[in-house]
């Protein structure tokens, strides 16, 4: 007869060690931007979602996504300041969502999926009147450095990444079927998932048969 063995029980707060980070990282950082089976969805739906989340509380909901030469998302929320992209954005892990339900993410992952397709990044947020231009690259870890700061009357934040051309991004565009609001340039032509008419960066769109109009 073989006995079955209960667990036993234990106080949590009985002096304990913790877990530690030894000094070699890399393999942590590779693992962590390697996560995704299906880098080109990921990556869309996941910077799509924190473009969401910036903008829940700004006047303007609408991200945009352009595949063009260049991936670009961009939102129209509040920005980052300086001390939250130096302090925070930069801590793996951190999120300020978790205790929010009216956000998607919550991990503190997903600004990392982006170094999943490139070892390199650009991020623009603009933040009380000032644009802030930050390089996010990925070697044996991931590093970030702010490259320039303008005055600025534009808003929101930018994620501008290198197009490879070995990257199926055009079908990549179903993973993102069910985003409202959100208005998606494709090599000129415009797919909206909610039609209206809009203005961006000198263009005025309106949908029609998902074929980009300009007036």
């Amino acid at each position: 007869m073989v006995e079955k063995i209960k667990p036993k029980e234990f106080d949590t707060n009985m002096e304990s060690n913790t877990f530690s980070f030894g000094q070699d990282t890399s393999f942590l950082v590779k693992s962590l931007i390697n996560l995704y089976s299906d880098k080109e969805k990921s990556v869309l739906r996941e910077l799509v979602s924190n473009a969401y989340d910036a903008s829940t509380d700004s006047e303007e909901k609408r991200v945009v996504l352009i595949l063009g030469d260049q991936i670009i998302v961009q939102d129209f929320g509040h920005g980052m300041s300086p001390e939250f992209m130096e302090n925070k954005y930069t801590e793996i892990g951190f999120s300020t969502k978790r205790q929010d339900n009216t956000k998607i993410g919550s991990k503190g992952l997903g600004r990392m999926s982006a170094l999943s397709v490139t070892p390199m990044y650009t991020l623009e947020t603009c933040y009380e009147g000032v644009k802030y231009t930050y390089s996010i690259w990925y070697d044996t870890n991931i590093h970030i450095a702010k490259i320039k700061e303008e005055p600025t009357d534009e808003v929101g934040t930018k994620v501008i990444l290198p197009r490879k051309t070995d990257y199926k991004w055009e079908s990549a565009l179903q993973a993102l079927e069910f985003f409202p609001n959100l208005h998606v340039i494709n090599r000129g032509e415009l797919i909206v998932n909610n039609p209206t008419f809009i203005e961006y960066d000198g263009y005025k769109f309106y949908h029609t048969s998902n074929k980009k109009v300009v007036n």
